[in-house]
């Protein structure tokens, strides 16, 4: 039988989504010591903390169970940070309507709900939240006049309103352009995470993001017991282009190889990567060598057949593809799918390039693998 968790496994934004909201709950029980304390004090009646405790119970279980079940996913703000604040919202309300002279100090407690707000919402949506809150504030003081009867003192609950009527929509905006900040602050350092993996030259992700993912993909791949594939790439003599019609031209080649090895890899799940100088790399997550195989023909037909012109002149490209594909296994690393595929491009290049080498335990011999089949060759 399996443990229970409070976190569903393997969503690490579901896991940080949960422990926000559990910091949320904190705020009940920061609300329950003077809600206790005005009980036992009698200044507060009993079945009034009885049915916040059971609506805070019934309204944060629903909540937390939405998330453990991941149903918070099919709105379009997972943390559900709107029924969260409208939750407490509600329920600091409903106590401060028999809360008496500590009425002030009830609302005051709505300002961390709204402080709670500025993690996720637009400043429009707090301010909305705002004015919502005051009209029902307005709207709980007939229950007040009611409960009060001849304690009720229209002077201090008209400063009260008019206090609360200023400093919300004032807290709201603050709250908001914290958000807003923060969200900025956000896409600036995404923006800047991109910079970092991401080519310069060619536009496609760098060797630095390549081992990230691999790693990332070899972990996958051992969960699910499937198939990983990886494809080296390199221009062939790329050297003699530079040299013969300038690097300004090489920069050219490498801009459109890999903007056409781009194009062909086509799933979401696939990744095209510049490992280095003339190489790239394209990581095939869920492929077998026979699926691996069809996409690298189609990246030599396309590159071979491609009109690239520098200076007026037209410069013929082709590459030579080194391919390996395998199941992960436990005692096993990733860079062991690296050594593969570039032996299998050594391989491609000294039978001529302009080809295609399949990994075969043959070719262990300069990588120090061990086998004994011969190297498979398309084209």
């Amino acid at each position: 039988m399996s443990q229970f968790s409070y976190f569903p496994p393997g969503d690490e934004k579901q896991k940080v989504r949960i422990k926000r909201f559990f910091m949320s709950v904190g705020f009940y029980f920061a609300c329950a010591v003077p809600i206790g304390l005005s009980v036992c004090l009698n200044l507060l009646p009993l079945r009034v903390m009885l049915i916040w405790i059971g609506w805070s119970i019934a309204g944060n279980g629903l909540l937390y169970a939405m998330m453990r079940l991941n149903y918070n996913k099919r709105f379009k703000d997972p943390s559900l940070t709107i029924p969260q604040m409208l939750l407490s919202i509600f329920l600091v309300l409903y106590v401060q309507i028999y809360a008496g002279p500590l009425r002030g100090g009830y609302l005051l407690a709505l300002m961390l709900a709204f402080a709670f707000g500025c993690f996720k919402l637009k400043t429009r949506q707090l301010i909305w939240l705002t004015l919502l809150t005051v009209l029902i504030y307005v709207g709980t003081i007939p229950m007040i006049m009611q409960i009060e009867d001849t304690r009720f003192n229209p002077a201090v609950e008209l400063t009260l309103w008019v206090a609360f009527s200023i400093f919300m929509p004032s807290l709201a905006m603050l709250t908001g352009s914290f958000s807003d900040l923060r969200k900025k602050l956000f896409e600036l350092n995404r923006k800047l995470t991109d910079l970092n993996r991401f080519d310069g030259l060619t536009g496609v992700k760098n060797r630095a993001y390549f081992n990230e993912k691999l790693d990332i993909e070899w972990r996958r791949a051992l969960r699910a017991h499937d198939s990983l594939s990886l494809l080296m790439i390199d221009i062939d003599y790329f050297k003699r282009i530079n040299d013969t019609y300038g690097h300004p031209c090489g920069d050219t080649c490498l801009q459109r190889v890999a903007t056409m090895i781009k194009g062909a890899v086509q799933r979401p799940t696939d990744d095209t990567f510049r490992y280095g100088g003339e190489e790239f790399a394209v990581l095939l997550a869920a492929t077998d060598s026979l699926g691996a195989s069809h996409l690298a023909e189609i990246i030599r037909d396309q590159i071979e057949a491609a009109d690239i012109i520098c200076d007026g002149k037209k410069v013929t490209l082709t590459v030579s593809i080194g391919l390996s594909s395998m199941i992960p296994e436990t005692n096993g690393t990733s860079d062991i799918l690296v050594v593969k595929a570039d032996g299998a491009l050594y391989e491609a290049k000294e039978t001529g390039r302009n080809r295609i080498c399949i990994f075969s335990p043959q070719y262990v011999k300069s990588v120090e693998l061990k086998d004994s089949e011969g190297p498979i060759h398309s084209h």
